[in-house]
Parts: structure tokens; sequence; C-alpha cells
């Protein structure tokens, strides 16, 4: 499989879209706020083809950990799936929008953990 872009990037400008929603502001001054360290942990697209249908399955997982300005460690897996029955093998470019949509779900589910949220606000 490949992606098109960036894949650091793209997540990197997710993140910070997401957080940025919710009022967070990021900056690389390291003034003593709480820090966030996003690792990409695994991305996956799988085919299982039937007699007549298949399935195909994207997978994609994040790692988010957070280091509060009070000491305060939190760390979380976020895993992303997109799942969908398939007559034929999908193009490249219907690939490539199933596979968004497997890290826009793993995004989400990061930037919308009210524990993730909690220590980065101490």
């Amino acid at each position: 499989m490949t992606v098109e872009g960036d894949l650091v990037n793209i997540v990197s400008g997710a993140v910070l879209s997401g957080l940025s929603q919710r009022n967070f502001s990021a900056s690389n001054t390291g003034d003593g706020a709480a820090q966030l360290r996003v690792e990409i942990r695994n991305l996956s697209s799988k085919n299982i083809m039937g007699f007549w249908s298949g399935t195909l399955r994207d997978e994609f997982s994040l790692k988010g950990a957070c280091k509060s300005s009070k000491g305060t460690d939190y760390e979380e897996m976020y895993n992303g799936v997109f799942e969908t029955s398939l007559q034929v093998v999908p193009t490249g470019e219907a690939n490539d929008k199933y596979v968004s949509q497997a890290v826009a779900d793993s995004v989400n589910k990061l930037v919308s953990d009210d524990k993730m949220l909690r220590c980065l606000a101490e």
C-alpha cells in the first residue's frame, strides 16, 4: 500500500486542527505547558475475497502520550477502522478514501478523549 502525501504531516495537521477546535493551541517553546506526543503505530489494509464478495478492512492506530504541566502522565491507543463489503477490488482512489476514513476515525478518537483533553488542560 502507498499513501499519497506525507502521512506524518497529514496526521499532525489533523490533530492540530482537532485540538484547535477544542480551544487548544500548539507551541514549540516548551514553556512548561502540557506536551502531547503522537506516534503512528499501524496502517494496514486487508482484502478478504470470498466466492461472490469480499470484505475490505483498513486499520490505523495512533498512540497519544500527554505529560501535563503538573506532571500527570496519560497514554492511550486510538484505533480507527473502516470496513465494507466488496464485489470487486476497489480502485486506488476508492482505497485512498477508505484509508482516510480509518485515519480520521483514529484522530477523532484522540481529540475527543476526555482524559487526554484534561491532561492537556492541566
